[in-house]
């Protein structure tokens, strides 16, 4: 589900116009953090890195 959320991420960026900057990336990236911590897979979060392309 977190790599699902990754690329919708990627696909909505880039249909925006690659919109996604610093402040928003780093926004983003905790909350997917907080998410793979959650969800008890905290190894997910080095993947999320090789997931996005924002």
């Amino acid at each position: 589900m977190l790599k699902s959320l990754v690329q919708w991420f990627n696909t909505a960026d880039q249909a925006a116009g690659w919109v996604i900057e610093t402040e928003e990336r780093e926004d983003i990236s905790l909350v997917l953090e907080e998410l793979a911590q959650v969800a008890g897979h905290p190894s997910l979060v080095m993947e999320v890195d090789a997931w996005r392309e924002w």
